[in-house]
Order: structure tokens, then C-alpha cells, then sequence
């Protein structure tokens, strides 16, 4: 028996429209087999770096190459912090991109529900101050932040007012440097925070 389609009509009697004058009979339809799916088996094992034992993994499969601490216009900024510090005859020391978490730690008992003591540590891991001048313990005695136009802009705006707002909480005074300072400018700001050398 004529093995018939749904239509009622035989599936080798379906024809496909000609091409150039010309016509084939359509071969019965058939699901094509999907392909399978080549999976990289790199990608199918990637590392979650959140865990220890991947970082050295991650490192020595990791090419790096030496780059400047400080832009252009830190390391000016740098110099020039540094020979204020010298000429005003202040015993302290001048870092630069000092880690937030290592200039302050939250109290234990310092913070209001539902934060933790950890979560503060959280919001700051990440953050660093331009410049740090330190006494000869490695107190920091102040900052000095850095203010180009894009501070004010985005995540940084929010990322800059989590530093203020840490550094209020700990008493740690700190001045913003705008990109168009001069050297008294600069050496004034400093002074009416440190005050004359002892």
C-alpha cells in the first residue's frame, strides 16, 4: 500500500518548485540530527578564583609585565610632597597608594545593624589613598588625595566618598589636591594641618 502523508497525497508525489525550468521530486522530510556541541574542556574546568589553592594556578599561567606605581601627575605631586615634608623640617615619611583597610580597622563594637565589623572590612578592601605622611611610628599624621575631573564622575564619585567618610570616622585629616595648584598652594594646605614642625 501507497504509504500517504497527512495531506492525503504520497510524500514522493510532493514537488519542489522548478528551478530554471526544472523540477525534483522533494524527498520525504526528515529532522535534521543537531550538531553536537564542541565544549572546550579549558572552559569547561575554569577555575573559581574566589578559592585559595586556584590563585598560583592562575599566576603562573599569567604572563605580567613591570608598570609605573604613580601617572605622571602623582609622581609630581609625590616629589613635591616629599620636598615640602624635607623643607618644613617635619620628621615624617611620605608613601604612596597606601590601602585604605591598612591605615584603619573597624571597632569591634563600632557599627549599627545590620552591618557587621566584616562588611565595613569589605567595603574598604579594595580602596587606596593617593598619598599617606607618616611619623616615625607609621602613624598616618594625613592624607593627600589627588582630585582630577574624573573623581567626581560615576563609581568613582561613590568610591571617593567611601574614603572621606572613613577617614572622618577615624580622625584622620585629609585634603584634596585639584589638578590646578601651585607649589604655595600646596605647602599652605599641608601646613594648616601638620602646623609648623616641631
Amino acid at each position: 500500500m501507497m504509504n500517504l502523508g497527512i495531506f492525503g497525497k504520497s510524500a514522493q508525489s510532493i514537488q519542489k518548485p522548478s528551478v530554471a525550468g526544472m523540477s525534483e521530486v522533494q524527498a520525504p522530510y526528515r529532522r535534521r540530527r543537531a550538531r553536537p556541541v564542541e565544549i572546550d574542556p579549558k572552559a569547561a574546568h575554569r577555575p573559581d578564583l574566589t578559592e585559595p589553592d586556584w590563585h598560583l594556578d592562575c599566576i603562573k599561567a599569567t604572563r605580567f609585565r613591570r608598570t609605573p606605581l604613580l601617572d605622571d601627575e602623582r609622581r609630581e605631586l609625590f616629589d613635591l610632597i616629599e620636598d615640602i615634608v624635607a623643607w618644613q623640617g617635619y620628621p615624617f615619611r611620605v608613601m604612596s597608594q597606601v590601602a585604605l583597610s591598612k591605615l584603619v580597622s573597624p571597632l569591634a563594637a563600632g557599627f549599627e545593624a545590620p552591618f557587621r565589623a566584616a562588611d565595613a572590612r569589605h567595603a574598604i578592601s579594595r580602596h587606596r589613598v593617593d598619598f599617606a605622611i607618616l611619623d616615625l611610628d607609621a602613624n598616618v599624621q594625613l592624607v593627600i588625595e589627588y582630585q582630577e575631573p574624573l573623581s567626581y564622575v560615576g563609581t568613582a564619585q561613590i568610591m571617593n566618598a567611601v574614603t572621606r567618610e572613613t577617614l572622618a570616622k577615624a580622625d584622620i585629616p585629609a585634603i584634596a589636591v585639584r589638578p590646578d595648584f601651585t607649589l604655595e598652594s600646596l605647602r599652605k594646605q599641608i601646613q594648616d594641618v601638620l602646623g609648623p614642625p616641631s
